[in-house]
């Protein structure tokens, strides 16, 4: 070997060292940190669930009256909560149920679905992908003590919701029910406008499905080829070219094209649907003069650069500068994402997901319960250490911000920008992180690889 094959090999295995390394030390300075802080300054968090003061329970309070306007046909946004209504007219009508119940007791039912349909989303995709009991255990254990989960139930927002909307999503896509999953991600985009890019993801998998079609090897027309072929047998014979034999390659070609070249179209199609009917259902309900009000009230929403907003536009306004320009870089982080996702089917959702919290302007540090359930996927895949991190930082609570220097400093707006960082992290594991499976390599037979990839039984098919 030449002196620089040598070095290139060497700088290549260093690097590749250090990648394997960055996992886990991230993951024990989170550990660190939020140990730290809990010690010195104790945790918020339990306490605000434990309250009945439904000023800590600020956001639930604002959907609660929003709902009970809604019985009452009174205006949806002018309620005189604290905090104004963000979301659509939709949420109101979901939330009905509720408004025939004290605010308190209301809250504790929503606090527990909350958290047990948080919960339920990372135990579903665990045991489905049969990730090992410790492992499970030790997410759902890091789950429970994390900051995002904790704010969330404490503050009565929507994530649990949105949680398993999505996990509903990607498990039926996995089970081959592309309609329901599409119901499920309309459902999701119509509760929070700012997931519309999600809508991009049966599209994604459209496009790498058609090049893999596209680069495959197939049989000739009219070929029937046998499916499993033993020394000696006859070569391939002419035939009708509506002659297929049952299992042969050109017969599969035919079924997976069918099941998977077109799939998109019924989940794209099922997602605008729901989207649009639970939007026009919020309407009808509410009244167009509440729809009116609530387009106001986003129109005069400003992207707050403050240290719990996630998103690339807040980072921009940390630094000073304007936030649209946030919002162009993360656009082009999500056309990546929706690239590079061609080939991550099982993480395309959730990587996506990253990118349009990305983008939106409002992306708390709470919606990383968004993401949750994506631990057990890596973790089924053997990617632990690519695991560690996302499961590591949500630990580091709101107390973080007792640590942030005061001033306008370069060292505050970094700091500040802490969970931007956590959201990035999420981000690049899902985009970047190796492919699990190159497809010119999985297998010799495409189409059995679709297949297997696809279209088996859940139990049966890897889980990357």
């Amino acid at each position: 070997m030449t002196a620089p094959l040598r070095a290139l090999s060497s700088a290549t295995a260093l690097s590749r060292a250090l990648w394997n390394l960055a996992g886990p030390l991230l993951a024990g300075l989170a550990l660190v940190t939020a140990g730290w802080l809990y010690l010195r300054h104790g945790g918020a968090n339990l306490p605000r669930i434990a309250t009945t003061d439904m000023r800590m329970h600020v956001d639930f309070d604002t959907f609660w009256r929003s709902a009970v306007a809604l019985r009452q046909h009174t205006p949806l946004y002018r309620t005189g909560a604290t905090l104004p209504n963000l979301d659509p007219p939709v949420l109101a009508v979901l939330l009905l149920p509720l408004a025939w119940l004290d605010v308190l007791t209301a809250f504790h039912v929503f606090a527990l679905l909350n958290a047990v349909l948080v919960v339920g989303s990372v135990i579903v995709v665990a045991v489905r992908l049969r990730v090992r009991q410790a492992w499970a255990t030790m997410v759902v254990a890091a789950l429970l003590l994390s900051a995002p989960l904790q704010s969330t139930v404490a503050l009565g927002q929507v994530y649990g919701l949105l949680t398993a909307a999505l996990t509903a999503a990607w498990v039926a896509e996995g089970r081959g029910r592309s309609g329901w999953a599409g119901v499920a991600l309309g459902l999701a985009v119509a509760v929070k406008p700012s997931l519309a890019p999600l809508l991009l993801w049966p599209s994604g998998r459209g496009w790498w499905i058609s090049s893999r079609l596209r680069g495959a090897q197939l049989p000739p027309r009219g070929v029937v080829v046998a499916a499993d072929p033993t020394p000696g047998s006859a070569t391939p014979k002419k035939a009708r070219p509506c002659e297929t034999t049952p299992g042969s390659p050109l017969a599969r070609h035919r079924s997976t094209r069918h099941a998977l070249a077109h799939r998109r179209w019924p989940t794209l199609g099922a997602a605008l649907g729901t989207g649009a009917v639970a939007t026009a259902v919020g309407i009808v309900a509410a009244g167009w003069g509440a729809t009116v009000d609530w387009l106001r009230l986003l129109r005069a929403v400003r992207v707050s650069g403050f240290l719990d907003n996630d998103s690339l536009a807040a980072l921009a306004v940390r630094f000073h500068l304007p936030p649209w320009l946030g919002c162009l870089v993360a656009a082009g982080l999500l056309g990546i994402t929706v690239y590079r996702a061609r080939r991550r089917p099982e993480l395309a959702l959730w990587s996506i997901t990253a990118a349009a919290l990305l983008l939106a302007p409002i992306a708390w540090n709470n919606y990383l319960v968004l993401l949750a359930p994506v631990v057990p996927v890596l973790l089924a895949a053997g990617r632990w250490r690519a695991a560690l991190p996302l499961v590591a930082l949500p630990v580091i609570g709101i107390e973080w911000a007792l640590l942030v220097p005061p001033g306008d400093s370069v060292l505050s707006r970094l700091t500040q920008s802490l969970y931007s960082g956590m959201l990035l992290v999420y981000w690049a594991v899902l985009t970047f992180g190796r492919a699990p499976v190159e497809p010119a390599a999985a297998t010799d037979d495409w189409s059995a690889e679709l297949d297997d990839a696809w279209l088996a039984a859940p139990r049966e098919r890897l889980p990357l």
